[in-house]
């Protein structure tokens, strides 16, 4: 996975786009390279055709010919030429910088985007993110979720790219995209014996976690919740990826948790669950409006309403993949190999089935009956 700048999505098949990389073409001429051309006058608007067809005919020429009278380049005769080639690389460049400097409700300017996407109510960077999945064919025919970190939401998506329904989240207290990988039951590893020794002394849950909390967290400089795409885990054990440290945690943050993983099968430090903080709960419901990062309320995790979890429980898949957009930029994020297929490149997760049935119904006791 690779999260890639505004500037090299308006060129998304030639990324650093320079006066180089395409030949000379002009009528007749077919291949990628003119597959190539035909995407950077769409993105442009020179060019009305769906996609590129790879053909250099009637409207590809027209198209040509527009754009070097546009730029006064003479003769305009639509041949794709050296100063046709330079006064194209400098026109994309241009317009990838003025899409990342627009104001959040331009920043679709000289994007051609499907008419279904423009009525989302969704910021522009989801809308260039459902594009390029669109362009693509990405995920089309799969559910999917989309993280928009910068304004606090988790959008849910049908098949064919509908939108669903949105969440209002909390996400991580500091700005940043990187991913930590160093996991709370990686730490109970090396600190179990002190972890079991706070619950002997003190015989409180409550201050068992709140301990394990401060020592675990002490190592996260910064509290930011990471960018990029990820894939619900297999994994039994739920975020925590431990039964003991998921019950500990119930006392603050609920039964739910959705736990996630890189593409290539690592379980991450993050997750998406519910919160009984009655200062959290008073941001998602609007009782209170105030910038939850100011008011230190995540160190990067997805808190959800306690309702809005168990719901959003429901509607990710095992293996159903999620994208978490930037929130330092207005970049978006493109798919690997492993994040498309749901293929990892290393084994899987051993499951126990039972334990999972359970996890999956947090209010139903083995043996029968609910909570």
């Amino acid at each position: 996975m690779r999260v890639f700048r505004f500037d090299e999505f308006m060129n998304e098949n030639l990324p650093g786009f320079n006066s180089k990389n395409l030949p000379d073409l002009k009528y007749g001429s077919s291949g990628e390279s003119v597959k190539i051309l035909q995407k950077h006058l769409i993105d442009l608007g020179f060019l009305k055709i769906s996609k590129p067809s790879g053909n250099f005919l009637t409207k590809t020429q027209k198209a040509v010919s527009d754009f070097q009278k546009s730029n006064g380049l003479l003769p305009a005769n639509g041949v794709f030429n050296k100063k046709t080639r330079s006064k194209l690389g400098a026109s994309l460049k241009s317009a990838g910088a003025n899409l990342k400097n627009s104001p959040a409700s331009a920043q679709t300017q000289g994007i051609s985007l499907a008419p279904q996407f423009k009525k989302y109510n969704v910021s522009a960077q989801v809308k260039a993110q459902l594009k390029y999945l669109a362009d693509n064919n990405f995920i089309s025919s799969e559910k999917f979720t989309i993280l928009d970190d910068k304004n606090s939401k988790v959008h849910t998506f049908l098949p064919g790219y509908e939108l669903l329904k949105t969440y209002n989240v909390i996400t991580g207290k500091s700005k940043g995209d990187a991913l930590k990988t160093k996991t709370l039951t990686d730490w109970f590893k090396s600190n179990w014996s002190s972890v079991v020794s706070k619950f002997f002394k003190s015989k409180s849950w409550s201050e068992t976690k709140d301990y394990v909390d401060s020592e675990y967290f002490k190592e996260w400089d910064k509290k930011n919740t990471p960018s990029g795409a990820f894939r619900r885990a297999k994994s039994i054990k739920n975020f925590l990826n431990s039964t003991f440290l998921t019950t500990v945690a119930q006392i603050k943050y609920g039964k739910r948790y959705i736990t996630w993983e890189t593409c290539d099968g690592n379980v991450i430090p993050f997750g998406f669950h519910g919160t009984e903080i009655p200062a959290r709960v008073a941001v998602l419901t609007g009782k209170e409006v105030i910038d939850p990062r100011k008011a230190n309320m995540s160190f990067g995790c997805i808190n959800f309403q306690e309702k809005d979890i168990v719901e959003i429980s429901d509607f990710i898949d095992s293996n159903q993949l999620s994208i978490w957009l930037p929130d330092e930029t207005n970049d978006i994020v493109k798919l690997s190999v492993e994040c498309l297929t749901g293929k990892k490149t290393k084994p899987p997760v051993q499951i126990n089935r039972i334990d999972q049935y359970y996890l999956d119904r947090p209010g139903l006791r083995r043996g029968g009956g609910l909570d």
